[in-house]
């Protein structure tokens, strides 16, 4: 890893954007508000980031995917479920925010996933004839 690259996980919550940087390891927590979005975006950009990763959560995440790209940040939205086996794969069982957004920015250095949101795919109906 080039050491200039950075990095950055956000867990979305309904109230706030927990955020994450690697290799630095700071850390931040924005309310889910305008000014909130706002400081966030003055944070991330203060790093020029190589990739900024957020999960699909039910839609929260709309809201700051839409304001880092129109910002031309380079943010993808991943599907949770590949975060989490990453953090299995890693060791860590533990669940909260804070670990959370530390695994996404982890996996966003690991991985590097692609530009373009992933979506869990739609299981197939097994009807029997």
């Amino acid at each position: 890893m080039d050491a200039k690259e950075k990095f950055i996980g956000i867990d979305v919550s309904k109230d706030t954007l927990e955020i994450a940087v690697v290799p630095t390891g700071e850390r931040m927590t924005f309310a889910q508000t305008e000014d909130g979005f706002a400081l966030m975006v003055d944070f991330i950009q203060s790093f020029s980031p190589r990739l900024v990763v957020l999960e699909a959560t039910g839609g929260l995440e709309r809201a700051a995917i839409g304001i880092l790209g129109a910002k031309g940040l380079p943010a993808v939205v991943v599907n949770p479920r590949q975060v989490r086996d990453f953090a299995k794969a890693k060791g860590i069982l533990a669940k909260t925010d804070k670990i959370d957004a530390g695994v996404i920015a982890a996996f966003a250095d690991a991985i590097r996933p692609k530009s373009g949101p992933s979506r869990p795919r739609k299981r197939k109906s097994s009807k029997r004839s």
